[in-house]
């Protein structure tokens, strides 16, 4: 496959937006009955215990093998000592634990034996075949010992054989030209033979584990690699080469499924592969499978075609946080995998116990059992944790709509532009959905402008469980466009930047014209510190300042301004690029850099703002001193931009825009706007009263917890350089600092990567001396205007 982030390609693109999305709009599209195919329920059976964390989960012939570590400590402090153990467990289909079996031990001690077990497969009897490191170390003599070991063990985890693989080893020597040797993946064929891939080399062992042959990714280099190995449905060994390289300014990249030919020991029958996701060893129906964020497909190599096995979403199951290398397609066509219980952290994080793992087999559902249900179909780039798990609950608890996801990611396979394609591309052919999570690399401006998305003030005024004065209404008007609020920000940060008030002074805000003399005041010192080079710091004034440029509202522009004709000439002061391994190589690089905004070797900061005790830390700790939050040069009010980290839409023609609102509206309550009042969600909530919990935890000295849930308080600490500052914990005036700055900012960041390109494409002759600022401003402006002239 060939993929090329082209800009010709997206300009082209853009244009038949105009073309194909002008007639968009009007009233809703004819409702639609959710598809009942491809939905699996799922049974879970109980974790037998005991393992600190899972590795592996293997099938066969009726039994799960699960592969995991444990580790025991004993004693306190400096007499702590350990043992590790990796343990295999086996289980059959109803839960029963069957056997338990230590696989490896060690004890901690330096002169014991350290072996690990890389890799583990089943292999064509039924039994397993692991890939073993060993390494020692001989306290006396200071030598040590690193040996790898093929291990074979029967369908009852009884110890079969243990051979060296010695040979492999000089022999990955003698074809990479490289004494470290290590295995990336391997895979047992049909007739037992044995295939391990180690820096794009696939070694082959006969079914004893003695070495054939070497097989070499003739194209290895740093731009091409080797893949995973894998066993095709009929029994054919492939791996994937991917090879990428530069075309003028647009990064390529070409992927192909090759066949590992033993006979004559080279890669043949290169098969063009055109997807994303997570390849996985085929099964009778397909050659390969490939797991997406969205469901389970199967994949037929020479076609390219793939259909899907499991949609995940309209399963309400949740993969967020599977154990990959634990899936198992079992024979009769059911699902093994394990998941974990995990916490959201609100946001898109989350986390896990390792406690907390589930075995989960999943059974296709007769479609002739499920009710019927209103389609909403949502449309969305990346799924962030909290949607997606609104959305099950959505699924599982509404009667009478349920939630058909198609995730753009799946389509990523080399860039974002590659899905914002696919995704214009399906709404130029009228494949409208009733949902959108937009994302700020997408032509949002040019939906509102075509009457793509709906008014969500509507939605809100006749809701009477919506109240908007219960919300930061500042947030909502900074992204009206036209007295109309289309997109939903459930929750934000805002960039800055960021000065001591000494030298700045008390008031956010100043002219571009303000910003350079005060540069120059201060000839000898770094503005941003060391590592801001001009296309960065370009870059970061094209995204925050766009609404200076570029009115929402009208679809004017000023590129042509003394203003941005300043800012260009200003980004020439900074290097056109830094050289990192020269700033790294002096050893007190870090503590200086941590200390420079203190002791003034750096005047300003550009900050995001995402948690109320980040005053204290500035004021405290990075400064030293009381800071100002003034803003952006050039950019309205106090200079500041909101950044939004999720944004929901209800299209104009949604086919079911009440149960669109149903879901929509889950983002503004209070169970999902309370995720957001702890320290550690790194956002603020949207809802007044949950930004109020989020300020009286800052409050509160930090803490953790112990095994019975009593808090154990620590001081809150900022490393300066070398040194430790206790910040304390804020007071009422330092929460109130954040709030009126919250209250006072009115600008939105955008990234619209179109005007992006076009910036950059005329700009880079004003940088190389070819032209001036004035001209080069004068044909951005005409470009630009032209093309928001022609997607409005």
């Amino acid at each position: 496959m060939k993929k090329t982030a082209s800009r010709i390609a997206a300009v082209v693109m853009a244009a038949a937006m105009t073309l194909g999305l002008s007639s968009c709009g009007g009233k809703a599209g004819k409702s639609q009955i959710a598809s009942k195919e491809h939905i699996f329920s799922a049974e879970k059976i109980e974790m037998p215990g005991g393992l600190d964390y899972v590795n592996r989960l293997l099938y066969a012939n009726g039994k799960i093998f699960i592969i995991g570590d444990k580790t025991t400590r004993e004693g306190e402090g400096e007499n702590m000592t350990y043992t590790s153990e990796t343990i295999m467990q086996i289980v059959g289909l109803d839960g029963t634990l069957e056997n338990e079996i230590v696989l490896t031990k060690d004890d901690g001690s330096d002169s014991s034996e350290h072996r690990y077990i890389s890799s583990m497969t089943v292999d064509e009897n039924g039994g397993l075949i692991s890939v073993e490191n060993s390494y020692s170390w001989d306290e006396t003599t200071g030598e040590s010992h690193e040996a790898w070991y093929l291990v074979k063990y029967d369908g009852d985890g009884k110890l079969v054989s243990e051979t060296d693989l010695n040979d492999i080893q000089e022999a990955a020597k003698k074809e990479t030209g490289n004494d470290y040797f290590y295995v990336d993946t391997f895979i047992v064929g049909d007739d037992g033979s044995i295939y391990i891939n180690s820096n794009n080399v696939i070694f082959v062992l006969d079914a004893n584990g003695k070495y054939q042959c070497a097989i070499k990714n003739e194209n290895a280099s740093d731009n091409s690699w080797m893949g995973g190995l894998y066993k095709t449905g009929d029994g054919r060994m492939v791996t994937s080469i991917t090879t990428s390289k530069m075309e003028g300014d647009n990064y390529t990249s070409e992927t192909n499924i090759c066949e590992i030919d033993t006979v004559a020991k080279k890669l043949s029958s290169e098969y063009v592969y055109e997807q994303n996701g997570s390849i996985m060893n085929g099964t009778d129906k397909y050659d390969l499978l490939i797991s997406r964020d969205s469901g389970l497909f199967g994949y037929d190599i020479e076609s390219g075609k793939i259909e899907t096995i499991i949609d995940w979403i309209k399963s309400g199951f949740d993969n967020t946080a599977m154990n990959s290398g634990c899936t198992t397609v079992l024979q009769d066509g059911r699902i093994l995998c394990v998941t974990y219980n995990y916490t959201s952290h609100g946001g898109g994080s989350y986390g896990w116990s390792n406690n907390d793992q589930i075995i989960n087999i999943l059974s296709e559902v007769d479609a002739s059992t499920l009710p019927d249900k209103k389609l909403i179909k949502l449309y969305a780039l990346y799924l962030d944790v909290d949607i997606k798990r609104q959305i099950l609950e959505f699924n599982k608890n509404n009667p009478e709509y349920e939630i058909e996801l198609t995730s753009y990611q799946d389509y990523m396979v080399n860039s974002y532009n590659d899905a914002i394609t696919k995704l214009n591309n399906d709404m130029i052919a009228g494949n409208l959905p009733d949902i959108i999570v937009l994302n700020t690399n997408m032509p949002i401006d040019s939906y509102i402008s075509k009457g793509l998305l709906a008014d969500l003030y509507e939605f809100m005024d006749k809701d009477e469980t919506i109240n908007r004065s219960d919300y930061v209404e500042g947030v909502f008007k900074a992204y009206e466009t036209n007295g109309k609020l289309y997109e939903l920000v459930s929750n934000f940060s805002i960039s800055t930047v960021v000065g001591k008030s000494s030298m700045v002074g008390n008031d956010p805000g100043w002219t571009v014209e303000e910003f350079i003399q005060f540069v120059d005041a201060n000839p000898n010192v770094s503005v941003f510190g060391d590592e801001i080079s001009r296309s960065e710091f370009f870059s970061a004034i094209l995204q925050v300042c766009s609404e200076r440029f570029i009115n929402r509202d009208t679809g004017e522009c000023s590129f042509n301004s003394d203003d941005f004709i300043k800012l260009m000439e200003f980004s020439n002061r900074f290097p056109k690029e830094i050289d990192y391994s020269q700033l790294y190589s002096d050893p007190n690089y870090w503590d200086e850099q941590q200390s420079a905004y203190r002791e003034g070797r750096a005047l300003l900061s550009v900050y995001t703002l995402n948690r109320f005790t980040e005053i204290r830390e500035m004021e405290k700790g990075m400064f030293g001193e009381d800071i100002t939050f003034k803003g952006f040069p050039g950019a309205s009010g106090n200079g500041a931009v909101f950044d939004a980290y999720t944004e929901i839409a209800i299209t104009s023609k949604a086919s079911n825009p009440d149960g669109a609102w149903d879901f929509v509206k889950y983002f503004l309550s209070d169970e999902y706007q309370d995720i957001f009042t702890t320290n550690d969600s790194y956002r603020f909530p949207i809802k007044k009263s949950s930004l109020e919990k989020l300020a009286e935890a800052a409050k509160e000295r930090p803490y953790w917890e112990d095994e019975d849930g009593n808090k154990e308080y620590y001081d809150n600490t900022y490393w300066n350089g070398s040194s430790s500052i206790n910040i304390g914990v804020n007071t009422d005036e330092d929460n109130q600092r954040i709030i009126d700055f919250i209250n006072s900012t009115e600008n939105i960041s955008r990234n619209d990567d179109q005007v992006n390109n076009i910036i950059n494409e005329e700009a880079g002759a004003f940088f190389d001396g070819q032209k001036s600022a004035a001209d080069v401003a004068e044909i951005i402006q005409n470009r630009v205007s032209n093309y928001i002239a022609e997607n409005r």
